[in-house]
């Protein structure tokens, strides 16, 4: 059995690999022009900080628990604020993997239940007209990642999946 290593790539790592293909491809090293084009037909990035302390799963069930047109109106007004933040985002068009940064000052909540806000965030991109659908025809999948000790949101990075 062989252990599985994972790498972060960063937009720091990112920029390097590409400047390292655009030397070769000017140097004419035919293995970086080969990657070149499929990097290029296999993604492109789109990046989104959404600021702010979306409510939590067990959040969202309180409030669904207390009178369904509370939970109803809570849905409403985090989709509402994070629609407001979502004017610059490109529509997605195609297939995409969906990277969600969630950053909470504390470590109190419950990953599972913070991660759970990215059914606020994919409602409020369709409704905003940045998200076709978030059936399994555009969403390819998500990795959700946590960091503690800043202000509350969650970045989103768009890797849209070209085939």
């Amino acid at each position: 059995m062989t252990d599985k290593k994972t790498i972060e790539i960063n937009d720091e790592v990112e920029q390097a690999f590409r400047e390292g293909l655009r030397l070769g491809i000017e140097r004419g090293w035919e293995g970086c022009k080969n990657s070149q084009k499929v990097l290029a037909q296999r993604l492109e990035r789109g990046k989104i900080e959404i600021k702010g302390k979306l409510p939590s799963l067990n959040d969202y069930i309180a409030a669904c628990r207390t009178n369904p047109h509370v939970g109803a109106k809570m849905k409403q007004e985090t989709e509402q604020l994070i629609i407001i933040q979502l004017a610059k985002m490109k529509p997605i068009t195609s297939p995409a993997i969906i990277h969600f940064e969630w950053h909470e000052k504390t470590c109190r909540r419950d990953k599972d239940n913070v991660a759970a806000g990215k059914k606020f965030v994919l409602d409020a991109m369709q409704k905003a007209g940045k998200l076709v659908n978030d059936n399994n025809k555009y969403i390819a999948g998500f990795t959700d990642r946590f960091t503690y000790g800043g202000d509350y949101g969650v970045t989103i990075t768009v890797e849209a999946v070209k085939e």
